[in-house]
């Protein structure tokens, strides 16, 4: 993942520590996605809601 965390810890395998079924992505922006870059994360919703 990209960014300032995730540039420095892997997010989702420290999720995985707490739970069985971990789904990560990352968008390359800032802090707040739906402003920033609204279609990409309206898309990446919709692929993991299904």
């Amino acid at each position: 993942m990209r960014g300032f965390v995730g540039a420095r810890y892997d997010v989702a395998a420290i999720w995985r520590r707490y739970a069985d079924d971990v789904a990560a992505a990352a968008l390359d922006r800032g802090h707040f996605l739906p402003e920033e870059r609204p279609d990409e994360t309206a898309r990446a919703l919709r692929e993991f809601l299904g």
